[in-house]
């Protein structure tokens, strides 16, 4: 009598490195399920993936980022490598009594008290000569009173570059660390 010889490895476990990289393709593909891939197309429907993914994560990480400076306590602006404003939040609009949208529209030179442009050449971020933000690698701080715009008198101010690749500064923010009301004459 003859018995039926089965084998105990499962089907799914028998599939190969192939068989699970078109599954991959299929998924990065959008469902379109291709007749045969080469591994240099599955390799680059991978990366693609990788690449839509890292996207998206960044344009969350921005949303996040937009959203707490908006909302942060301390006046704060940020300035990007051609020296225009780029954020303006409430706290700073509440104090200079100029809205976000309309400073959007400007550069440093437009809205910083010299005393401020000052500081930020010093820090070698406005060097003739030089890539804009070229010399800022870590967060710097200004100490004692600064005047920041009109009346406004900051005690500190705090640059932070925000690093869009290693080694290329995408922008710059100033947090201000305000003086008291009875030092800043407010």
């Amino acid at each position: 009598m003859k018995t039926s010889d089965h084998s105990t490895t499962s089907p799914a476990s028998r599939k190969t490195a192939a068989d699970v990289a078109s599954v991959a393709v299929v998924v990065a593909n959008e469902g379109n399920l291709p007749k045969r891939t080469p591994k240099k197309g599955i390799s680059q429907a991978v990366l693609q993936a990788d690449v839509e993914h890292a996207r998206r994560m960044a344009g969350s990480a921005r949303e996040t980022l937009d959203w707490m400076v908006e909302r942060l306590s301390l006046p704060c602006f940020a300035f990007d490598r051609s020296a225009k404003i780029v954020r303006w939040n409430q706290a700073l609009a509440l104090i200079t009594d100029l809205a976000p949208q309309n400073a959007l529209e400007c550069t440093c030179a437009d809205l910083l008290h010299p005393q401020v442009l000052q500081h930020l050449e010093a820090e070698g971020l406005f060097q003739a000569g030089a890539p804009l933000l070229a010399r800022l690698e870590v967060p710097r701080c200004i100490e004692g009173p600064i005047k920041v715009v009109k009346e406004y008198t900051a005690r500190r101010l705090q640059l932070i570059p925000l690093h869009h690749i290693p080694g290329c500064i995408e922008m710059v923010f100033v947090l201000l660390e305000p003086l008291p009301c009875h030092e800043s004459g407010r």
